[in-house]
């Protein structure tokens, strides 16, 4: 049985076939993304309020060597079995193992660091909490082959309802702690984010293994793993190198201005990449297995690429142009007067929605088509372009006595202005897309979402200047409602394009 199960895709379905599996898949996909994102924000506003600023900051210090950890243990050898051809139960198990070792070795490295980061910091209450966070990268490494069998079927609804489930559960156990903590001790507060961490990795490795039957056998030598090895190590070498670009601005904050600034800039950060994450999670689950089956056909591999592109671009860029605006409200709404001082750091972040979201997807483009050498260079060009650019942001920051606000400018502008533009057009030629066909499927939904903002602009204004006394709640409402009614209008032709690519299988062909 388990030899079976895991040789899994040794046939190669027709793009119509593939397209139809993805698309009924992808609608799963995409309602669980949606309630993700609710069940995500809803626990994040209680936990804001319950909280303060201060242990999200502590445990934003400890954050970014738990992701560089997790990238290692991975070791991009589940992208690897979902990108093979064909792969067997002696091979997945293989797979499995050294995965499973990695988790427990990085494990072991994070606590022996905790000493480090404590002193890296100055703050002596993160030796427990790193302690308290290691054993997270080896029940991490326990769910990963199953997710990446899963992804492999194209089971890919009961795998993103399983990680929804597995992040209420971490959710809800987190507010439980948090409600029951003493919050005027830091550590005890920070108890609640610890817990989250467990709950919702272990819930989601117990999921995973219940869905796939698939059971590993015991580790052997002699399968033939070099392929994927090699694209592993290439795999996870950009993912390190992404994992550290995007934990290097936080990491400057924690050090140059401390927890409370690192809570604030950090809980920003992490709302403005809520839409992104939304719409590139539930595109990168379908995209690479797709793109890995279509990549022998290059007409329908150019045109899913530019397909997924223009589902970003129709997405995301109204959320960024009108997060922009209501980003004090949205910080209001969420944690209340504590967290207001986040509000212009949301606005200034928000700018890098227009990117992230092509950023994201990305990387299943070069994956897919196996040019991860090609993905860790452009990984690297990326984090040397960032820091220089999040630096001279915090010393102009500096001089206007905004140093936090700076810093934020300061990254957004450097990947919206500089970096993107470069990143975008040496992904598309790696893969052997037309940039001028990406850019004629995201030119439309910019202008419309451009216009959209403008619009929300000048009615923020109308409304302070009109009713002053008006409340942010209220405000964020009628805002959000004229947004959403003038994107609607304006890029009615782009949405009527997406709906059709919800209910038609064949139109996945179609840019």
């Amino acid at each position: 049985m388990n030899q079976q199960t895991a040789q899994t895709d040794e046939h190669h379905p027709s793009p119509a076939r593939l397209a139809g599996v993805v698309r009924q898949g992808g609608r799963a996909v995409a309602i669980a993304q949606v309630l993700s994102q609710f069940v995500s924000l809803a626990v994040l506003a209680v936990l804001l309020r319950l909280l303060g600023p201060d242990p999200f900051g502590l445990i934003g210090m400890v954050l970014p060597l738990l992701l560089l950890g997790r990238t290692l243990t991975a070791w991009g050898l589940p992208m690897a079995s979902v990108q093979q051809r064909t792969l067997s139960h002696h091979q997945a198990t293989s797979l499995f193992w050294i995965t499973l070792a990695l988790g427990l070795f990085l494990g072991a490295a994070i606590a022996a660091l905790a000493p480090l980061v404590a002193w890296f910091y100055g703050r002596h209450e993160l030796l427990a909490l790193t302690l308290m966070l290691a054993a997270t990268a080896p029940l991490y490494a326990v769910g990963l082959q199953h997710q990446a069998l899963l992804e492999r079927k194209l089971h890919l609804a009961q795998l993103t309802w399983s990680r929804l489930a597995a992040q209420a559960l971490g959710g809800i156990a987190a507010v439980v702690v948090a409600i029951g903590a003493n919050t005027g001790w830091q550590v005890a507060a920070v108890a609640a984010l610890v817990v989250q961490q467990y709950v919702e990795l272990l819930a989601l490795a117990v999921l995973v293994w219940w869905l796939d039957d698939w059971r590993p056998g015991r580790p052997r030598r002699g399968e033939n793993l070099g392929d994927m090895l090699r694209f592993g190590t290439n795999y996870t070498a950009s993912g390190f190198v992404f994992t550290l670009e995007q934990q290097l601005d936080k990491v400057l904050v924690g050090l140059l201005l401390g927890t409370r600034a690192l809570g604030l800039y950090g809980q920003a950060f992490n709302v403005m990449m809520k839409p992104v994450l939304l719409t590139s999670t539930a595109l990168t689950g379908m995209m690479f297995p797709a793109l890995s089956r279509a990549r022998d056909d290059r007409g329908t591999f150019a045109a899913w690429v530019v397909a997924f592109n223009r589902v970003v671009a129709i997405l995301l860029l109204p959320a960024g142009a009108g997060l922009a605006v209501v980003a004090p409200e949205t910080m209001w709404l969420l944690g209340g007067s504590e967290w207001q001082a986040a509000g212009p750091l949301l606005a200034a972040l928000a700018g890098v929605i227009l990117v992230r979201g092509f950023i994201n997807i990305a990387g299943s483009v070069l994956a897919a088509v196996g040019r991860t050498d090609r993905l860790l260079r452009g990984a690297l060009a990326l984090v040397v372009g960032m820091l220089p650019g999040v630096l001279l942001g915090w010393v102009l920051g500096n001089y206007w006595e905004q140093p936090l606000l700076g810093l934020a400018c300061g990254y957004a502008v450097t990947y919206v202005a500089m970096l993107f533009p470069g990143y975008l057009v040496y992904v598309l030629r790696g893969a052997d897309v037309s940039v001028g066909d990406w850019w004629d499927a995201v030119r439309r939904p910019l202008v419309a979402a451009v216009a959209m903002g403008a619009v929300v602009a000048l009615a923020k204004s109308a409304l302070l200047f009109a009713i002053p006394a008006a409340g942010p709640l209220p405000r964020l409402i009628i805002l959000l409602a004229i947004g959403g009614l003038t994107y609607a209008a304006l890029a009615r032709d782009e949405l009527r394009w997406l709906v059709a690519q919800w209910r038609t299988p064949s139109s996945a062909n179609r840019t």
